[in-house]
């Protein structure tokens, strides 16, 4: 079967790459309000962007009516925001916090996750996540008629220790959740690695550090 992307409507083109392009990781965005007020949110179109400086992006979709979502606004006023992944101990606030509440209403209040300010920019950090990435806005790219992308870079990692190998992160050691089509997700706790068929160098080949 061959499918032609010119003859979908949006919802059709929506359920088809959603279930296609899977899993993808979660971004739990923490922003700040140009008022001081804390939005959280999650996102699934989403992954890196650069690595040399680190950049991560995601794709912001526009609400049924029109408007722009809380997290889109609050980067376009204040140039900030934070990436906090999401593993399994986490991910029933998440889906609290994926509800549509009123703007300028904090979806933090309606979970039972715990803060803390970031070091470099406003908004605050998830302590139950085991990495939150601090990003000062790059660029925002519109995309089509409904999506702006969001381009970040990553001033500050922080890492758990007990997560960290002292190079990367040791993914057994955190169960990420991803997410797959519509409304299903996925536990990544099935890790196996094949060094020999994957270039793990490609990428650094230019590198001389």
């Amino acid at each position: 079967m061959q499918i032609y992307a010119e003859g979908l409507n949006r919802k059709q083109g929506h359920f088809l790459l959603d279930s296609i392009v899977c899993p993808r990781p979660i971004f739990l965005i923490s922003t700040k309000s140009k008022n001081g007020v804390s939005n959280l949110a999650p996102y699934s179109m989403s992954g890196i962007a650069c690595t040399k400086p680190p950049m991560v992006c995601y794709s912001s979709v526009i609400r049924p009516d029109g408007s722009e979502k809380d997290t889109l606004t609050n980067i376009k006023e204040t140039g900030e925001f934070i990436v906090n992944m999401v593993t399994e101990n986490v991910i029933n606030n998440v889906l609290i916090a994926a509800r549509n509440y009123p703007p300028g209403e904090s979806e933090l209040d309606h979970t039972n996750l715990t803060t803390s300010p970031g070091l470099l920019v406003a908004p605050y950090r998830v302590l139950e996540s085991p990495v939150n990435m601090e990003c000062t806005l790059c660029q925002i790219i519109e995309l089509g008629e409904h999506h702006s992308l969001v381009i970040g870079e990553v001033k500050v990692f922080h890492v758990e220790d007990s997560v960290y190998t002292g190079k990367d992160i040791d993914l057994t050691k955190l169960t990420v959740i991803g997410r797959m089509g519509g409304s299903a997700f996925i536990k990544a706790t099935d890790i196996f690695s094949n060094t020999d068929e994957w270039d793990l160098n490609a990428d650094l080949a230019l590198e001389k550090d």
